[in-house]
C-alpha cells in the first residue's frame, strides 16, 4: 500500500482508492470508522479529481 499526494487517496497494486474517516459524531450510523472505495483508475491525476468529487459528495451528505 502506498499513500499518494492527494489527501484521501492511496494506491494498492497500482489502483487508486479513496479512504475517508467518518466524523466521530456520525460513527454510530456506520459499522466502521472509515469508508474505503476503489476509484478504478491508475492515473494519479484522474484519481485526485475523482477523490475530490467523492469527498465533496460525502461532505454534503454528512452536512
Amino acid at each position: 500500500m502506498e499513500w499518494s499526494a492527494s489527501r484521501y487517496t492511496f494506491r494498492k497494486n497500482g489502483i487508486f482508492y479513496l479512504q475517508r474517516y467518518i466524523p466521530a459524531d456520525l460513527r454510530r450510523h456506520y459499522r466502521t470508522d472509515r469508508i474505503q472505495h476503489s476509484l478504478r483508475t491508475r492515473s494519479p491525476r484522474e484519481a485526485q479529481v475523482l477523490a475530490m468529487q467523492a469527498v465533496a459528495k460525502l461532505e454534503a451528505y454528512w452536512f
